[in-house]
């Protein structure tokens, strides 16, 4: 109880700050951003609100010996990271938009063997592995400040680690599977820290987490059901989006009021989807949905406030398949709506969505899906946040 009362205090705090839409901020995310040689001539929006700062788009690569990693700026000047050398093999990583001052974020490494490490940038000190002991560590996932952390085990057990005072520190902890040799392959969190979904082979399981308890809201059990991608929105207090995406193709929406969960709509489809993301806005459209497909696809949808989809279900548009699935998948909600002029007198993007294929990242508008940069790095991309 003293550990999700810290999870509680947390997300108080959390909702004490102003919020990126409030403050007129463009950096409600960190994306991932790749070593970028080239770029197109598009020149993105600072902030709004005469803040000075731009909207900073970050990727973590890792090269392909699974070795050697680097966390580059692609966004608003390319800047590349200095090379690091693990000691240990690495499967993936996150980047957090976290941060006690306008450069600090966090980044958090899984090695093969199940391991973590976990570095406080922009000079990436290390803090250490964010959990020792206890069973090998098969997946991560963030809250958008990365103050909040999910990590799914070997076993069918997820913890949930808070950032707090330089130390991770074990605030929740919830059982997916009834069988200890499942493992947990995904996991998905609110930015609020109020919602948990986590999937293993063969059970996806949707938690409330409050001060005093965890309460399982949703539970799916079997092959037919098993996903490859989900996100949670935040719809307003105590009220969410959760998004599936089921490996034999289609989307789900899901509506969770405190308890209560509704199935708002469903999407079908062939193609199962890599990469899920959403954000909410105060004015139209309320809210975008962006999907992209194992096969490199991309498609948009928008939302009303209340989570129901508002596009056909082909989506505003989609783009073609193209090689490798994406390896990022970043929205940022840039307001107010005219920040800026681009560089051809054109009126400034309202939203931005950051893509990750192979070595390149690409910057899109997602309500046109016009192409606005273009950035190709030396090494692959593995994650980007905005910041």
């Amino acid at each position: 109880m003293l550990r999700l009362a810290l999870l509680s205090a947390l997300r108080l705090a959390a909702s004490s700050e102003p919020s990126c839409e409030a403050a007129g901020a463009a950096s409600c995310e960190s994306p991932h951003a790749a070593a970028a040689s080239s770029a197109s001539a598009t020149t993105l929006p600072r902030q709004a609100q005469g803040q000075g700062h731009e909207a900073g788009l970050l990727a973590l690569q890792l090269a392909s010996d699974n070795r050697r990693w680097q966390v580059s700026q692609v966004l608003p000047d390319r800047r590349l990271g200095d090379l690091q050398l693990a000691d240990e093999y690495l499967a993936e990583g996150v980047l957090s938009a976290f941060r006690r001052t306008d450069e600090e974020q966090l980044l958090v490494l899984r090695t093969l063997k199940g391991g973590t490490r976990s570095f406080l940038g922009p000079r990436w000190r290390e803090l250490g592995p964010v959990e020792e002991g206890g069973p090998a560590v098969s997946s991560l996932s963030a809250a958008r400040d990365g103050r909040l952390l999910a990590l799914g085990h070997r076993g069918g057990l997820v913890t949930l680690r808070a950032f707090e005072g330089g130390a991770w520190l074990e605030v929740a902890r919830a059982k997916v599977s009834h069988h200890e040799w499942e493992t947990v392959t995904l996991t998905a969190l609110s930015d609020d820290g109020g919602l948990l979904l986590a999937a293993s082979e063969d059970n996806v399981m949707l938690f409330r987490l409050e001060a005093d308890e965890v309460t399982e809201v949703k539970h799916l059990h079997g092959g037919a059901t098993q996903i490859s991608a989900a996100c949670i929105a935040e719809l307003s207090e105590k009220r969410h989006l959760a998004v599936v995406a089921y490996q034999r193709g289609g989307l789900e929406g899901w509506t969770v009021d405190g308890r209560t969960l509704q199935v708002a709509w469903k999407i079908p489809g062939e193609r199962p989807m890599a990469r899920l993301d959403a954000a909410l806005a105060a004015d139209l459209p309320s809210m975008l949905l962006a999907a992209a497909g194992t096969d490199g696809s991309v498609t948009v949808w928008s939302l009303t406030a209340s989570g129901a989809l508002a596009s056909p279900a082909a989506g505003r548009w989609s783009s073609g398949p193209r090689s490798g699935a994406a390896s990022c998948l970043r929205l940022l909600r840039i307001k107010p709506a005219l920040v800026g002029i681009l560089r051809y007198g054109k009126e400034a993007p309202q939203w931005l969505l950051a893509t990750g294929f192979q070595k390149e990242v690409v910057v899109l508008d997602p309500l046109t899906g016009s192409e606005l940069q273009r950035f190709k790095g030396r090494q692959p991309v593995a994650a980007c946040q905005w910041r």
